[in-house]
């Protein structure tokens, strides 16, 4: 089972869409709609993760459903703006790691006030915290591990 974006409460979107970025890392056109919906650039989009930036959530959103067939490439701006429409609670758009990955990483380190997030390197997937039932928000802050490395060039 891959990660995965689970969108529920905001019709006709309700599912669960891959977003296995180890197997398929973003395209160029993707990292063109992360732009064009968020703002973020592939050196930058760790900030937004950091922040928990509504309209990165709704990029990653997109991006999952268009790889899932669910939506066509024409769709994304016009879905973009529907789901921008959402109230943004952390409730309606979360991110759901693999079990396997999820039990498989080491434990993050416990910090002492004195360490701080490194910025480049590390996972080439979304930040990897996660409740007990291993979901966790799009956006919001669990690991001091970068969420997305910027494709090689």
């Amino acid at each position: 089972m891959a990660d995965r974006i689970v969108i529920s409460n905001v019709q006709p979107f309700d599912g669960a869409y891959p977003l296995d970025l180890e197997e398929a890392p973003f395209t160029t056109r993707e990292w063109r709609w992360i732009k064009q919906l968020s703002g973020y650039l592939p050196g930058t989009v760790q900030q937004g993760f950091e922040g928990g930036d509504p309209d990165l959530v709704v990029a990653l959103a997109v991006i999952s459903m268009v790889r899932a067939n669910k939506i066509s490439r024409d769709d994304v701006a016009q879905t973009a703006d529907q789901l921008a429409d959402v109230p943004h609670d952390g409730a309606r758009i979360t991110f759901q790691a693999d079990q396997e990955e999820a039990d498989a990483r080491p434990p993050e380190p416990s910090g002492n006030g004195n360490s701080s997030p490194t910025g480049s390197g590390g996972s080439s997937s979304p930040p990897t915290g996660r409740s007990a039932n291993h979901q966790s928000p799009i956006g919001e802050p669990t690991s001091p591990t970068p969420a997305i490395s910027g494709p090689v060039t």
